[in-house]
C-alpha cells in the first residue's frame, strides 16, 4: 500500500490532523485534555504551523507538527521548557525548528511511516537552513531519539498531562556526531556542508556533562543505584547484583527540581519510577497524603492495572528517580522471565502493602 507525505493545504487537513491526535492521545493513551466533545485536539493557543502528514492509500495515518522560527515566532511556553534564549541570542530564529506531536497509528508504526515523517522533517530542516532541531519526549522514548543523534541538553520538563518531559537537540553540522551514533540521519545531513563556526557556537551552548543518564555499573550513577540497592529498595528485593544491574541497564536516570511533578493524577503513562535520592510529596485529589523517600517506588498502579494515575507525586526535594517504561517490562517477560517474575512479584507486592496501608 502506498505512503505519501505532504504538509495540511486546508482547514480540513488541519482538521483531520487535530482527529488524530485525539484519536491517539485520548482514546488510545488516556491523556485527559478537558472537553473536547468534538473529538478535536487542536493547538492551544492556535498556531499557524506546518503540520507533516502520512497518508496510506488517501487515509491519514501518521502526522508531526514543525514550528520554524522563519514561519512563525516562538512562543513563552516553548521559550521556556526548550531554553530557546540562549540560542536566539546567538543564531537567527530561521535557524532553529522545533518538532512535536510526532504520532501514528498503531498499525502503521511498524511500517515505513514513523520514518518517513522523520525523514521529511530532516529535509525540511536542511533545505531551510535551521542548525537546531528541538523535541520532548516522555523518558522511555529517550534511547530512540538519540539513537536519531539528538542528545539531552536541558533539565527535565513537566506537563501536566503527560508528565516528565526530556528536552532534546539536534545538531544538524555535527555529522561527525551523526555518524558516531549510527542515525539514520547521517546521509542526509551531509548533503549540506557543515557549518563549523555555526557549530562551535552551538555546541557552547550545551552542558559539559548530560543531564539525563542512564544507571549502569561502572558509571557515575552506579553508586546511587547501590546504595537504593543496599536500602532494600522494594523494586529491587530478592534480586541479585546481576540481575540489578540487567534491569536498570534499560532504564532512564532523571533529576527532577523542587516542585516538579514527576507523576500527574489522571493521565494514562505508564512508567514505574524508583526514587534513587531526595524526597518526593504525594497528592490525590489536590490533599497532601503522604511522602516517600530513597528507595520507594511509585507508578505501579497504573503499570500494572492499565488505568490512569491514582495520584500526583511531586519532588519536595531535588529528585534522582529511575523511570521504567511497560514496554521495558515487556521485553523482559520475553527475554528473562525469571528477573521478570521477581519485578512483578516485587511491584504487585509493593502496591499491596500500600493498599493495606489505606485502610
Amino acid at each position: 500500500m502506498a505512503i505519501t507525505l505532504r504538509f495540511a493545504a486546508s482547514p480540513q487537513d488541519r482538521d483531520a490532523v487535530f482527529r488524530l491526535r485525539y484519536q491517539i492521545y485520548v482514546e488510545e493513551m488516556g491523556y485527559d485534555f478537558g472537553a473536547t466533545p468534538d473529538k478535536r485536539l487542536p493547538d492551544n493557543p492556535p498556531r499557524n504551523n506546518r503540520l507533516l502528514m502520512a497518508e496510506q492509500d488517501g487515509a491519514l495515518v501518521g502526522s508531526l507538527a514543525i514550528d520554524w522560527g522563519g514561519d512563525l515566532p516562538f512562543g513563552a511556553e516553548d521559550r521556556q521548557v526548550y531554553r530557546l534564549d540562549p540560542f536566539l541570542a546567538k543564531l537567527p530564529a530561521t535557524a532553529l525548528q522545533i518538532v512535536g506531536r510526532f504520532m501514528s497509528l498503531p498499525e502503521a508504526r511498524t511500517s515505513q511511516v514513523p520514518e518517513l515523517l522523520l525523514d521529511a522533517m530532516l529535509r525540511f530542516a536542511l533545505e531551510q537552513g535551521v542548525a537546531a532541531i528541538f523535541l520532548d519526549c516522555r523518558p522511555h522514548l529517550i534511547n530512540t531519539y538519540m539513537r536519531l543523534g539528538f542528545r539531552p541538553y536541558a533539565p527535565t520538563a513537566s506537563h501536566p498531562i503527560p508528565g516528565i518531559l526530556i528536552p532534546l537537540v539536534l545538531l544538524l553540522d555535527d555529522h561527525a556526531h551523526l555518524l558516531r551514533v549510527r542515525s539514520r540521519f547521517a546521509a542526509l545531513a551531509q548533503g549540506r556542508p557543515a557549518d563549523a563556526a555555526r557549530l562551535a557556537l552551538l555546541q557552547s551552548l550545551l552542558p559539559a556533562s548530560s543531564p539525563i543518564q542512564t544507571l549502569a555499573a561502572g558509571t557515575a550513577d552506579w553508586p546511587a543505584l547501590a546504595a537504593a540497592l543496599a536500602r532494600k529498595a522494594e523494586l529491587l528485593e530478592d534480586m541479585t547484583e546481576d540481575e540489578v544491574r540487567s534491569l536498570l541497564d534499560q532504564g532512564t536516570a532523571l533529576t527532577c527540581t523542587p516542585g516538579q511533578p514527576i507523576v500527574v493524577q489522571g493521565n494514562g503513562d505508564r512508567t514505574v519510577f524508583l526514587l534513587l535520592e531526595g524526597l518526593a510529596e504525594v497528592w490525590r485529589d489536590g490533599d497532601a497524603v503522604g511522602v516517600v523517600g530513597p528507595g520507594a517506588t511509585f507508578g505501579e498502579v497504573a503499570l500494572l492495572t492499565g488505568r490512569p494515575r491514582i495520584a500526583d507525586v511531586v519532588a519536595a526535594t531535588e529528585c534522582r528517580v529511575l523511570a521504567l517504561r511497560d514496554r521495558t517490562i515487556a521485553a523482559l517477560v520475553e527475554g528473562n522471565s525469571a528477573l521478570a517474575v521477581k519485578l512483578l512479584r516485587n511491584l504487585a507486592t509493593g502496591l499491596a502493602e500500600k493498599l493495606a496501608a489505606e485502610r
